[in-house]
């Protein structure tokens, strides 16, 4: 029988092996708006998946892989917040905005952007 634990240790060691070999800065970068566009390329995996009719495609193990990247993201995403490394926009999303865009601002839970 399968349970909760079990599930969470996989993801558990799967974010440990990806953690070893990326690091955190490819999700620092873009912050947690970065996290919501990976979130959201997974959930078109499996958009995909679910809609290939291709008999050789293993629609069941795409999902499942998806489902635990997204549960991967969730819990980095958590944990580099509760560190503090998380800003809303990330360093290379505020780079950006900051020469090409005349002002922003971040409030708590809005990003104000004034385009040129």
């Amino acid at each position: 029988m399968t349970t909760i634990e079990g599930v969470a240790n996989q993801v558990v060691e799967l974010l440990k092996d990806r953690n070893a070999k990326y690091g955190d800065e490819n999700l620092m970068d873009f912050g947690v708006l970065g996290l919501v566009i990976r979130i959201n390329d997974k959930l078109g995996r499996i958009k995909t998946a679910l809609s290939n009719r291709d008999p050789g495609t293993d629609a069941y193990a795409i999902i499942e892989d998806a489902l635990k990247d997204i549960a991967g993201y969730a819990i980095n995403g958590l944990r580099l917040m509760e560190e503090g490394k998380l800003p809303p926009l990330g360093k290379a999303m505020e780079n950006y905005i900051l020469v090409n865009i005349s002002s922003f601002k971040i409030d708590k839970d809005v990003v104000i952007i004034d385009a040129e």
